[in-house]
């Protein structure tokens, strides 16, 4: 079953900013695959972080969404989600108009590729166990290394699951699968830290504490800062590799869409948001 394009674009629109500019720049059928993989990652976010549900309800919810992705059993999926909205409220607009549509983007992941399909229902799982994992065990980010094993957990993981896709994609990635999976862990981890620095207040005022007492806000920049260089790595092993140009630009949008936030939270502060004309030169520079 084919995804209509226009709906996940919709859907991209409600629930990511980023992603919703770079996922359409990809080749047509990775654009697809990538789009409907990142909506099923937004369900199991959405079930872990909004409405008013507590730590064991949203833990019971999240292995209930695994268990039924495994078995691409969409209709279950639908009924699950959409008593979640009406028992738990998300707060968000946006994210209940994706759980409404839980059913429908489960059925769009049972019609990509095997491999595709395969892939995104595994890199999503080990995220849901890491997601159950910290809502068991509900401490406050305690050092760096409690954050960094956090952003790998919610964003490296993607990044893995991104590789995954592209190597399908462009076979003559797959002899350097392993360094670039390495490469992408730290990419995906360093868009993760930026969402954190940005949205520090609004995360503290939601109840949310992600940054750790001890770490300071230039150590947390020059962490996010070598996580960008990794990115760069992999952008270059990309081109090196003759990727197709929509892979290259994709992955080149949100690496610089996180430095130039990244440098409005070094000159302003958190809460800080790209401007849209600046957005715009970004998206022509690649053209």
């Amino acid at each position: 079953m084919e995804a209509d394009p226009c709906r996940v674009e919709r859907l991209l629109l409600l629930t990511s900013r980023s992603f919703a500019l770079s996922i359409p720049l990809l080749p047509g059928p990775l654009r697809t695959q990538v789009g409907v993989g990142y909506l099923v990652f937004r369900i199991a976010d959405t079930l872990e972080d909004e409405g008013v549900a507590g730590p064991e309800q949203r833990v019971a919810a999240l292995k209930v969404l695994d268990d039924l992705l495994q078995r691409g059993d969409a209709c279950a999926v639908g009924q699950l989600l959409s008593d979640w909205s009406e028992a738990h409220r998300p707060d968000d607009g946006g994210y209940a108009e994706l759980l409404s549509a839980g059913q429908w983007v489960v059925e769009r992941l049972e019609g990509l590729s095997p491999a595709a399909a395969k892939a995104i229902r595994h890199h999503v799982s080990r995220t849901i166990h890491g997601m159950v994992e910290r809502l068991r065990c509900p401490a406050q980010v305690r050092d760096v290394a409690d954050l960094q094993d956090y952003c790998y957990r919610v964003a490296g993981i993607v990044g893995e699951m991104l590789t995954d896709l592209f190597v399908e994609h462009h076979p003559p990635l797959g002899p350097h699968h392993a360094v670039l999976t390495g490469l992408s862990r730290g990419f995906g981890e360093a868009l993760q830290l930026v969402n954190i620095l940005r949205d520090q207040g609004v995360d503290l005022a939601a109840g949310r504490r992600y940054v750790p007492d001890a770490a300071t806000r230039q150590q947390l920049l020059e962490l996010a800062g070598e996580g960008c260089a990794q990115a760069h790595a992999y952008i270059d092993q990309m081109k090196a590799l003759d990727c197709p140009q929509g892979v290259v630009r994709f992955n080149t949008l949100n690496l610089q869409l996180a430095q130039a936030t990244l440098e409005l939270i070094r000159t302003s502060g958190p809460g800080v948001k790209v401007p849209r004309g600046v957005v715009a030169d970004l998206l022509q520079s690649l053209e």
